[in-house]
This record gives C-alpha cells, structure tokens and sequence, in this order.
C-alpha cells in the first residue's frame, strides 16, 4: 500500500533516549475486508514498510484551510519508518492491528558482522590486489 488515505489509528508512538526502540501499533480500518485480503496475500504483511511523518500544522498543504495557507510547506516534517512485525488483532469487517518496529528490530533478519571501518577490509588482510578476492585495480581505497 502506497497511501496514507484511510482511517489508522497509531498507539504507543513515542520518542525516548534510553536505547530501547518504540515498538508502536498501527490500527488500521478493514473496509469490505480490504486488509484481511491483503494479509492473507502477503503473508499479515510482515515486513511491509511504514512510514509516519510528522510536522507542525501551519506546514500543512493549503486544501486543509479554508483560507488556503501561505506557509504550506511538503518538505518541512520528520520522517519515520518503521516495519510490521507482526499482525497482533483482526476483528472480521472493522479493524486490523499490527505490531510495528524499527528497522533494526525486525525478528529474523540478520546484520551484517563484519566491522565497517576507514580502511579497506581487503587491504587490512593483506590481500589487495591479490585475486584472492579482491579484484579492484584502483588506488583510492583510504
């Protein structure tokens, strides 16, 4: 889904510095079914990307004033993405809810182990321009 159209409801979104990530919810409305046909489909739509933008009200598009607004502004919000986890409540016809998390919390997916530094990682082995993998011809590796 690639709209914000409808009715959602998003609980528990909230902005800490202790290092835990938010693990919010997202209510959505399941008109005719739409969403359960959609889970069903994709697999409860685990992993599909979310993205919540927030920002200050006089930066809305001028279609929300009746006076139309001067200062209206797409760019000027904060973007926040995060991914379904899992599918936490369906209830037939009215509502679907869904766990969300970060993009470094997602259950299942690994990262990568290996450190990222300033230094080629072929080079730090010794093996630059070896052909024992790496296969670059270049000099900028610093």
């Amino acid at each position: 889904m690639n709209t914000g159209h409808g009715l959602m409801k998003l609980k528990e979104w909230q902005k800490n510095s202790d290092g835990s990530p938010a693990r919010p919810s997202l209510k959505v409305a399941n008109i005719d079914g739409l969403i359960s046909s959609l889970c069903l489909q994709f697999d409860d739509m685990v992993q599909a990307k979310v993205t919540i933008y927030e920002t200050f009200a006089h930066y809305l598009d001028a279609k929300n004033f009746p006076e139309g607004n001067s200062t209206a502004n797409p760019d000027e919000c904060f973007k926040q993405v995060y991914y379904i986890d899992r599918k936490t409540n369906e209830v037939a016809g009215e509502s679907v809810e869904f766990e969300l998390s970060s993009p470094f919390d997602l259950q299942g997916v690994m990262i990568p182990v290996r450190q990222i530094h300033n230094l080629c990682y072929w080079c730090m082995k010794g093996d630059y321009r070896s052909g024992n993998g790496c296969s670059y011809s270049g000099n900028k590796y610093f």
